[in-house]
């Protein structure tokens, strides 16, 4: 439990209020910053959605502002620093002044970055950009420590280079290709030694006035064909609860299952089943070791009319171990993008 502290007004600027979001538990909420002092910053998180327009406001006119009725909790991302908390019951009041300036905060740079730029930033830090979107992929559902989540990469480009964006939740499919938009507070990334960003609980995107003579966009390398048998596969099906998207343990048998995470009681067919897996596959020349997800899995058991074997890994596996020979198709990070039988 983060601690409480008595104190129960604030006063300050507001900074980066983001747009209304949807909690795991289905409640709007948004969240910004509350500059307290010249160079002092704390995260506000706000469950009152009406209070979105005028603290919007009071963000972009730079108003100095006393917010009462508020609670101060232990920040659950740096247990040195404390998060405001604003609910139903908060009252924001203009105030005359203050005894600091409106300052920007010096950890969250406002200033866009070029994606050239980008590539010698550290890992982990927030960057907003002016991008042009090149391409956009279909989304997906990820597992992410035991929370089924929305991911979609995209392509995005400035007069300096090209970068993967990948977006989460609530940012999926809200950017389209050939259009520019100004994006605040991403944050960097480093996997397989390449740089990329991905959206945060506090990135906005805003769509601005075209942006030409972008980078171009890389020539994509086709993916690799392997014709040959499986040798060693391991599929796992996960299962999670309809409402707050964690794992859930559910007697097939029955007809109702309680969630241990939300106690929220359901019908079992409201649950959410993903499958994934690992295929050794292995031709008279060569072998690979791939990663197949869920919706390459689904496509080639609706295609075989395997529907049965869905609910049940371990014969679905000895499917894939009993026949001769497959054709799987795989990208440069050994994900396979597709499969079928030779």
């Amino acid at each position: 439990m983060a601690k409480r502290e008595r104190e129960d007004e604030v006063a300050g600027y507001l900074h980066a209020v983001s747009p209304i979001k949807i909690s795991k538990s289905n409640n709007s909420y948004f969240v910004g910053k509350l500059q307290t002092d010249t160079n002092v910053f704390k995260k506000m998180v706000c469950f009152d959605q009406s209070k979105h327009s005028s603290f919007h406001e009071a963000t972009a006119a730079k108003t100095p502002i006393k917010i009462c009725n508020v609670r101060k909790v232990q920040s659950r991302e740096d247990s040195a620093k404390v998060d405001v908390l604003v609910n139903a019951k908060s009252q924001m009041h203009v105030v005359r002044s203050l005894t600091f300036q409106h300052h920007a905060d010096d950890n969250v740079d406002d200033e866009n970055k070029s994606l050239a730029d980008i590539l010698h930033i550290p890992e982990k830090n927030k960057v907003s950009v002016s991008v042009k979107v090149l391409e956009v992929e279909k989304d997906t559902v990820v597992d992410v420590r035991g929370t089924l989540m929305q991911k979609q990469d995209i392509l995005i480009a400035d007069s300096t280079a090209t970068m993967k964006l990948s977006l989460w939740d609530n940012l999926v499919n809200t950017l389209e290709p050939l259009k520019s938009y100004k994006i605040e507070n991403t944050s960097t990334r480093f996997f397989n030694n390449v740089k990329f960003l991905t959206s945060t609980k506090e990135t906005t995107a805003e769509q601005i006035e075209p942006i030409e003579n972008v980078a171009p966009a890389p020539i994509k390398k086709e993916n690799q064909k392997l014709t040959g048998n499986i040798t060693q596969v391991n599929i796992n099906k996960n299962i999670t609860c309809g409402n707050c998207r964690k794992k859930a343990t559910v007697d097939q048998t029955t007809l109702m299952f309680r969630c241990n995470f939300c106690a929220m009681k359901q019908k079992v067919t409201s649950t959410i089943t993903t499958l994934h897996g690992n295929l050794n596959i292995k031709s008279d020349d060569r072998a690979e070791k791939l990663t197949i997800f869920h919706a390459q899995l689904t496509a080639f058991i609706v295609g075989q009319n395997l529907e049965d074997l869905k609910n049940d890994t371990e014969r679905l596996e000895e499917f894939f171990l009993n026949k001769e020979s497959f054709e799987v198709s795989f990208d440069d990070d050994k994900i396979i993008q597709s499969i079928q039988l030779a």
